[in-house]
């Protein structure tokens, strides 16, 4: 699979619902097959927190890829062109 990073993890104020944002740097399968990978193991995870955690509710957990690093190695290209180009 490749390097999965949690990149933030926002919890309604009820606790019982949780919004993972993660991201997947390298690995051989496609983007969309790994997703696909994470989501199935929601109910795994949860499982796995409610054996660790002392909480009334278990949130839900939710999981959503972040692009936020991948736009931002775009925008680092870019700006290094513009500094190339300068030259």
């Amino acid at each position: 699979m490749g390097i999965i990073t949690v990149t933030e993890v926002k919890v309604s104020i009820d606790l019982r619902q949780a919004r993972v944002y993660y991201t997947i740097y390298s690995g051989s399968l496609k983007k969309n097959r790994q997703q696909t990978i994470i989501e199935s193991k929601a109910k795994v995870m949860r499982k796995r927190l409610a054996d660790s955690v002392e909480l009334k509710y278990i949130p839900f957990l939710s999981f959503i890829y972040d692009e936020t690093p991948e736009k931002a190695s775009k925008i680092e290209k870019i700006i290094q062109q513009i500094k190339n180009e300068k030259k």
